[in-house]
């Protein structure tokens, strides 16, 4: 044992084998005992509770390896799996015959398969010499080889457990917690991933309006990240109120005080992803948040939030837009509330009705078996479009109800409808609040905001001025 670490040895895999055989001289339990795949298998919930869980867990996973590695190397040669209840007659053959082939490891594996694995045969080493034509002494050296080869086998298999165990660790830091296929956002998240492998540490920021998928986004990159083995640590913060609260959470989680190291110093030694989710407030003050990002400039740091907000500091800016028709489409396909309605005949009305706000789809297929299209249209848009409007200007406001009456309209053609207000300003918030789309010199409302603000109309005394 190296500080509590269990050390795997050669001398240990040996001490828990020939427990199998003889009882344990030792009043130490085997260092083995304090492995995590050890720890993994004590955990299931099916195995019974009883006397020496750890020797006897360490015992199978040990058995299990030899029969894994024999099975491989058998089917290697075109032979079956080992049989667990042959008879005496049948394991001296197979023994014998393993002795006759040229493949080392093959027999390696064979003689601690039934010394071990089939102990309750009893073939002792001195008929196991004889069976493949060696001395005893030849046979002990064999045993020696085989039984590192074992050793190697379980040093690899602690270490992917290892691996998979931090894997899920961090896994379950994220706000699901399980692997996210995300719907039409191939292209913006391998922009995102290639970002992230060209210039690490790598600082993102993501943008879109209420329910576009900005956490569902960040998370999926987030889990590539951890499937890549890149990362050690992972923070991840919703609606921190100011950036000395991220400084303070951060010091406190990596437990910094314990390390006499400071935060910088830690961050530039162990690979961590710290994800800023719904930063709106934050970045009422942007100076702060730059000063922020230049001192965790070794941290892969991912920014989310409903406004965008320009930062100099950022490596990649990455707007999400609606999904488009065959995404929507496609969204409808693998709702869970489908049930018996058809695709072809819910997924028109959801594109032209709903739009392609993720959120705003699922809200409307929740409610779809249940409610008047109406209600479903108006209970969508005020969860997804009504928040943001809310905060809006009254000028940003007014352009909003003004581009609701429009397909589309120049900038000309707007201040022709209403003279004096502050257009530019208000088409700049318009877009930085995501309600618009902009191409060659056109203005036109999302299909999420058109539909909110027609809802509106009829109850809103303001929209109706």
């Amino acid at each position: 044992m190296l500080n509590g670490e269990p050390y795997i040895s050669q001398a240990s895999v040996s001490d828990a084998l020939d427990t199998l055989i003889y009882p344990s001289k030792s009043a130490e339990p085997n260092p083995l005992e304090r492995l995590l795949l050890v720890d993994l298998f004590i955990a299931d919930p099916n195995l019974p509770k009883g006397e020496h869980l750890r020797e006897f867990a360490l015992q199978q996973i040990l058995l299990d390896l030899i029969v894994k590695e024999l099975t491989a190397k058998r089917a290697m040669l075109g032979l079956p799996p080992p049989v667990d209840n042959e008879p005496l007659s049948e394991a001296e053959r197979v023994i014998e015959a393993a002795g006759r082939t040229r493949n080392a490891e093959f027999l390696l594996w064979t003689l601690l398969y039934y010394r071990y694995v089939r102990a309750d045969l009893s073939i002792e080493p001195e008929r196991m010499s004889r069976l493949i034509s060696v001395n005893v002494r030849s046979l002990r050296r064999y045993f020696h080889y085989a039984l590192r080869l074992l050793t190697r086998r379980l040093l690899h298999e602690e270490w992917a457990a290892r691996i998979a165990h931090h894997r899920q660790r961090l896994f379950a830091l994220l706000p699901c917690g399980v692997p996210l296929k995300l719907i039409g956002r191939d292209a913006q998240l391998e922009q995102a991933w290639d970002a992230l492998m060209r210039r690490p540490p790598c600082r993102i920021y993501i943008t879109g309006t209420t329910g576009i998928g900005k956490t569902s986004f960040s998370e999926a990159l987030l889990q590539r990240l951890i499937n890549a083995d890149a990362v050690d640590h992972l923070i991840w913060l919703n609606s921190p109120p100011s950036c000395e609260y991220v400084r303070r959470y951060l010091a406190e989680a990596l437990l910094i005080p314990h390390h006499h190291l400071s935060l910088r110093d830690y961050l530039s030694r162990y690979p961590t992803a710290l994800v800023i989710d719904n930063a709106d407030d934050l970045l009422k003050q942007p100076e702060q948040v730059i000063e922020m990002l230049r001192e965790l400039s070794t941290v892969v740091v991912v920014l989310t939030s409903s406004v965008y907000t320009p930062l100099l500091e950022v490596d990649l800016h990455i707007p999400l837009s609606e999904l488009d028709e065959v995404s929507v489409y496609e969204l409808v396909r693998q709702s869970p509330y489908l049930g018996d309605l058809l695709v072809e005949d819910v997924a028109p009305w959801i594109w032209t009705q709903i739009g392609g706000n993720p959120l705003a789809v699922k809200i409307a297929m929740s409610l779809m078996s249940f409610e008047e299209m109406d209600v479903i249209r108006a209970h969508a848009a005020e969860e997804t479009i009504g928040k943001a409007f809310e905060c809006m200007t009254e000028a940003g406001q007014l352009y909003c109800c003004a581009l609701s009456l429009l397909p589309s309209a120049t900038i000309q053609e707007l201040q022709s409808l209403w003279h004096g207000a502050h257009l530019h300003e208000a088409l700049s918030e318009l877009t930085r609040f995501f309600f618009v789309e902009q191409s060659n010199g056109n203005y036109r409302l999302t299909t999420g905001a058109a539909t909110y603000i027609r809802e509106q109309y009829a109850i809103d005394p303001r929209i109706q001025r």
